[in-house]
């Protein structure tokens, strides 16, 4: 009598413990078949409930094997249960934000140069060239926190952001609201104190987030 794989049908010698084509386990497939369903791929993708091979978020059928991809899941749903907003697109690294920030900074930079300017009939690097911190300091902050706030609070991003397909939201996918990204803002300098440790672990986080993002409850997603 010829045995064959529950899944693929490809013929096995008995006594075998797995399908020598699909991985399948031999000793008990249904346990085998929810195993390989949870199977963790590149994020953003998702897992064949069969062969475990990686596919497109929206395909039908396995690329490899050509099952069915009913019951398959995303990836990063399993390998981060409790981060909803990770079924929606992958983590944001470290250096895709930094890079970012560095964007929004300047843009910054410039704006509030030549708002200064235009305010105090002073040169363009007039503020700049200051010591200590004075008014301007604290209205610069105003200016970048209402900056970030905004930005994240109506589109859940800002411009370097958007510029990299990034995107703020809560842990749960939902957008973020005023409060929460005034917040968010105001924990950046949380990170900063503890000598920038606070954004470099979103380096060595699996789930890329950094200090201010576990205050808050955010996550930064890359579509």
């Amino acid at each position: 009598m010829a045995h064959q794989c529950p899944s693929c049908q490809s013929a096995y010698t008995l006594g075998s413990r797995f399908c020598a084509t699909c991985g399948t386990s031999l000793l008990n497939p249904a346990a085998s078949d929810q195993t390989s369903s949870q199977t963790t791929t590149a994020s953003g993708l998702i897992a064949c409930p069969r062969c475990q091979s990686s596919n497109q978020p929206d395909s039908t059928y396995c690329y490899s094997r050509g099952f069915p991809q009913e019951g398959a899941i995303h990836a990063a749903e399993i390998k981060f249960p409790r981060i909803s907003a990770y079924a929606q697109a992958r983590p944001g690294g470290f250096w895709i934000r930094l890079v970012a920030y560095f964007i929004d900074g300047i843009l910054l930079f410039i704006i509030f140069s030549v708002f200064w300017a235009l305010d105090s009939g002073g040169s363009f690097s007039a503020y700049w060239d200051t010591n200590g911190f004075e008014t301007a300091d604290l209205v610069s902050l105003i200016f970048n926190g209402f900056y970030y706030t905004v930005g994240v609070a109506i589109w859940a991003t800002t411009i370097g952001k958007k510029a990299l397909g990034l995107r703020l939201v809560r842990t749960d996918g939902s957008k973020v609201g005023p409060g929460r990204a005034l917040a968010r803002y105001l924990a950046y300098f949380v990170s900063a104190i503890t000598l920038g440790i606070g954004y470099l672990m979103v380096a060595f986080r699996q789930d890329k987030r950094g200090l201010h993002d576990l205050i808050c409850d955010t996550v930064v997603i890359q579509r």
